[in-house]
């Protein structure tokens, strides 16, 4: 005997399966009646591990660089990288000192451009290190909030500790260390707080006029060599995808995704939906479905969004 969707037994209330409550972005393909917009460009690894940009109002399936195994839809809320020339550390915006070098393109980056830069010479404070020459800027991040600092980083001194400090304030503003032996061998790595080559020492915080500078500086194993791409500091508490820059800050506008929820016969009103994310873990979110349908929210638990059902 099969039982309908449309049909109820006594004492029972008819309800969908939820096979048709539901969408899945486990296909690398934006499913039908889901739309997404975002008013700029952005990043994410595509099949081959290649980090590549991504136009406007284009969805970004995200793969895992390492496994080359798709994570899912990427969605962030907007990001601001507050660093200045992201890729580049020879000219204004950043102050090398001492016996710090810096060869610029001299590699492939994370994107396949021959855009990352050899430091070497890297020793303690202005004997050898680089620091951002705009650390003292008001307002480039929000009035005492915490920030992220992110870069990626490919060791070409196998042992070593290398700083990131906040030059405004040294350690006490924010600091952590990067332990090179702890990094692969041979290819790029992102480091940030939480990563496990990382050891923080105190988190990030801008002034109370918002200003913060990122200060790196070699603390063992001197002098040391590394290459270096994509620095990012983000008001936040995680790093989000990359944004590039050039000689000012730049914005990743929000991911906007909206879904039909009445293409899948779900009513309007207070309904909860379950998300589950690349990791395996998932979410359930009390969300109003209005007109037939429902904006996802930037501000789950993992941005990798698996699927999406109504429980």
């Amino acid at each position: 005997m099969f039982i309908g969707s449309d049909v109820s037994l006594v004492g029972l209330a008819a309800r969908w399966p939820r096979a048709n409550a539901g969408f899945s972005f486990a296909g690398g393909a934006l499913p039908a009646e889901a739309s997404l917009s975002r008013a700029t460009p952005a990043t994410r690894y595509n099949a081959s591990g290649v980090l590549e940009s991504i136009a406007a109002n284009g969805a970004r399936f995200d793969y895992d660089p390492a496994t080359l195994g798709l994570r899912g839809l990427l969605i962030e809320p907007a990001r601001t990288n507050g660093i200045r020339s992201s890729q580049g550390f020879a000219g204004a915006d950043w102050t090398r000192r001492g016996s710090f070098t810096t060869t610029e393109n001299a590699i492939a980056a994370p994107d396949g451009t021959t855009t990352g830069a050899l430091w070497a010479g890297l020793l303690g404070g202005p004997a050898g290190d680089i620091f951002e020459t705009a650390l003292g800027v008001s307002s480039r991040y929000p009035n005492a909030t915490g920030c992220v600092p992110s870069f990626w980083i490919r060791r070409v001194s196998t042992a070593g500790t290398l700083l990131v400090q906040n030059a405004a304030n040294g350690t006490l503003g924010g600091a952590f260390s990067v332990n090179l032996a702890l990094l692969a061998a041979g290819v790029w790595t992102r480091v940030f707080a939480g990563h496990a080559a990382v050891t923080v020492i105190n988190p990030f915080v801008s002034s109370a006029a918002g200003a913060l500078g990122i200060n790196l500086i070699c603390t063992a194993g001197a002098p040391i060599s590394v290459h270096v791409w994509g620095m990012q500091v983000e008001a936040g508490p995680a790093p989000s995808s990359y944004v590039p820059t050039a000689n000012a800050a730049a914005t990743r506008a929000a991911d906007v995704l909206v879904l039909n929820w009445a293409s899948k016969g779900v009513p309007d009103g207070s309904h909860m939906m379950r998300y589950d994310f690349d990791d395996g873990s998932s979410q359930d979110v009390a969300t109003t479905v209005t007109g037939g349908t429902a904006t996802v929210p930037t501000t789950l638990n993992r941005p990798w969004i698996r699927s999406v059902a109504r429980v």
